[in-house]
């Protein structure tokens, strides 16, 4: 039997839910309500100075009482491993070139365009280039990430390479290549080697 992932979502008991901002705002005003009570009756009852100043330093840092559980992640839907639009298609490397380019030629690595005259799309692997974009506190990458992608793109190229059994990226052009597609989106592309 299909287990069918409810209309409203996974069930909120598998999570465990972490306080809310307003409920951690209505704990706080609860917190400083008891310290401006405990704070009158001492003036009332016309005790000290000394025990005015450590009320306040009891109460300066509000001690939240919500017992804060251990998260756990819920786990995604499974994954769509397949799907009814699969296509694959026959074609070759139109045009191919190492260097600027992906996202408004901000990065560095391999262009392609794939196709066969009825039908064509562009592919890129590669990496921020390191003389045009610098990482910041800001960025959601590091360095390591960079130097990763650019070590998969390399990499990726070597295998190009080697499977096309040509020693530059010039001459992969109108290599013939079998590109799989889900709907309109590129899944993945590989050199035809059966045929060279």
């Amino acid at each position: 039997m299909k287990k069918i992932k409810p209309l409203g979502g996974y069930p909120r008991d598998w999570v465990k839910l972490k306080p809310t901002e307003k409920q951690l705002e209505r704990e706080r005003k609860q917190l400083e309500l008891e310290r401006d009570k405990k704070r009158d009756q001492i003036r009332e009852k016309g005790e000290d100075k000394e025990a005015l100043l450590g009320l306040w330093e009891i109460f300066e840092e509000p001690k939240l009482n919500v017992d804060l559980p251990n998260f756990q992640h819920v786990p995604p839907p499974p994954e769509k491993t397949t799907s009814n639009n699969m296509e694959k298609r026959l074609g070759k490397i139109e045009s191919v070139r190492f260097g600027h380019g992906g996202y408004q030629d901000a990065c560095i690595g391999l262009s392609v365009t794939l196709g066969n005259g009825s039908w064509g799309v562009g592919d890129f692997k590669g990496a921020w280039d390191p003389e045009l974009v610098t990482t910041s506190e800001h960025t959601k990458w590091s360095e390591e990430d960079r130097s990763k992608s650019i070590d998969e793109a390399v990499r990726f190229v070597s295998k190009l390479l080697k499977d096309a059994k040509v020693d530059s990226v010039d001459k992969l052009k109108n290599t013939p290549v079998e590109v799989t597609f889900d709907g309109m989106l590129l899944k993945e592309w590989r050199i035809l080697t059966e045929v060279l």
